[in-house]
C-alpha cells in the first residue's frame, strides 16, 4: 500500500513521510508506520478490507472512548467506504 492508494483526503495528510511496514500486532490489518517528515510527529495508518474493515471501524470507536480516560493512540483519521477501512492513529 501507499499514498496513492488511500482516500484522497488521507493521501495529501501523510505525503511527505516514509513508510515502514510494522508485522507487531494481532488485527488482520495491514499497518505502517509513517515517520521522517520534518517536523510532524510519527503516524500510524491501519488499512483492512472485507470483514477486517468492520473490526477496524470498531477499533476506531474503541480508541474515541477510551481516549477520554486512558492514554491510548489518538485517531487522526478514518475514512470507510463499502469495502475498506483506513485508520490513520498517533
Amino acid at each position: 500500500m501507499n499514498a496513492q492508494a488511500l482516500p484522497k483526503p488521507m493521501a495529501m495528510q501523510v505525503e511527505g513521510y516514509l513508510w515502514a511496514p510494522c508485522s507487531a500486532g494481532q488485527s488482520e490489518a495491514v499497518v505502517h508506520r509513517l515517520h521522517g517528515k520534518p517536523g510532524a510527529p510519527d503516524l500510524f495508518l491501519k488499512y483492512a478490507a472485507g470483514p477486517a474493515a468492520d473490526q477496524l471501524t470498531n477499533e476506531m470507536v474503541k480508541l474515541h472512548w477510551l481516549s477520554a480516560h486512558l492514554p491510548v493512540p489518538n485517531p487522526v483519521n478514518f475514512v470507510r467506504d463499502a469495502n475498506a477501512a483506513w485508520m490513520l492513529t498517533s
